[in-house]
């Protein structure tokens, strides 16, 4: 196959108001419509569906700039025209409500009242928050913000490598009570010693109102550990679990992603198996999803009420499969590909 480089890609949008079952085009095919992250740190939906989010993918290239966008599931995305927020990068985005909030890189918090059109400089991080900055006072960690049910979470991520592993050495959870973003931060979570491998895989969820994230690495002799942590008070204290070996349960799994959303149930779903690891009543186990293919899930994986949404390729092309109960997954019908 010879691909014509001058041809500009195609942009296509679908939407689901079924939970996944069903899915029909939003609007025309475009060549110049953003193109949707599928980071979540760079992404938030609001109260009312809208989804606003920048793509920080050509940060390093010169001359570029990040450009904010915002959707919903009956209306394509479109730019906004916001790009520099006091001439900072964002690093992440959340939203309250109808309250969205940003992060830069200046360690400024700017909140948009607006679905992303205006945004108001609320001020300078503060708090416990060295971890986040290097000496120019800019931030230099991967973040990703998530509301609480009092207060916010904060996940830092330093010295991260974007590479197979995703190897990073420093990584902490800070929490503030406070109903905005900007001030009271305190390290409620430390992870900052040894190596850990706390890529997109290990990140910080939240299903419901609890929240998980997971370390990993090896210990002596080159075995592989990984310690899954939970809260269910808003980060003030955190359980964890140890898994050695990659065996959970005694069970082996290959790799997993995660955590997403079963409804109420946080899981991990094992990289090209058919298998999940699932947190209920305090405790892990391993599940097995059957009539789901195994393929690779780490990106673009998505929570819709009660049903879990993972995009995939298979034999049968690219699906949307999904499940309500995580043992029966069925692909989703209306997505066209040319």
């Amino acid at each position: 196959m010879v691909v014509d480089a001058t041809v500009p890609p195609k942009i296509r949008y679908f939407a689901s108001a079924d939970g996944g079952q069903n899915w029909s085009q939003i609007g025309a095919d475009s060549s110049t419509a953003p193109v949707v992250s599928t980071v979540e740190e760079w992404s938030a939906v609001l109260s009312d569906g809208t989804y606003i989010g920048f793509d920080n993918s050509n940060r390093n290239v010169y001359g570029a700039v990040p450009k904010i966008y915002r959707g919903t599931a009956s209306a394509a995305p479109v730019f906004t025209g916001a790009q520099l927020l006091g001439g900072s990068w964002p690093k992440c985005i959340a939203a309250d409500g109808l309250n969205c909030y940003i992060i830069t890189e200046a360690a400024r918090v700017w909140k948009s009242t607006d679905a992303g059109t205006t945004w108001a400089d609320l001020g300078a991080l503060s708090g416990d928050f060295n971890q986040l900055v290097n000496a120019s006072s800019q931030v230099t960690a991967r973040l990703r913000l998530h509301k609480a049910a009092a207060g916010w979470l904060l996940e830092s991520i330093s010295h991260y490598i974007d590479s197979y592993d995703g190897t990073a050495t420093q990584k902490a959870i800070l929490r503030t009570p406070d109903a905005e973003p900007v001030s009271g931060w305190i390290t409620c979570l430390d992870l900052r010693s040894g190596l850990l491998f706390a890529d997109y895989h290990g990140r910080l969820g939240k299903v419901g109102s609890t929240f998980v994230t997971r370390t990993e690495g090896n210990i002596s002799g080159g075995t592989r550990q990984s310690i899954f942590w939970v809260s269910a008070d808003s980060g003030v204290t955190w359980t964890s679990t140890v898994f050695t070996g990659q065996t959970y349960g005694g069970a082996y799994l290959s790799g997993l992603s995660g955590p997403y959303s079963l409804g109420t149930t946080p899981v991990y779903i094992e990289d090209g198996g058919s298998r999940y690891l699932s947190y209920s009543g305090g405790s892990w186990s391993v599940q097995t999803a059957s009539g789901r293919p195994s393929f690779a899930s780490w990106r673009g994986v998505v929570s819709a009420g009660s049903a879990l949404i993972v995009p995939a390729w298979t034999e049968q092309g690219y699906s949307m499969w999904r499940t309500v109960n995580g043992t029966t997954w069925t692909i989703g019908s209306g997505i066209t590909l040319d």
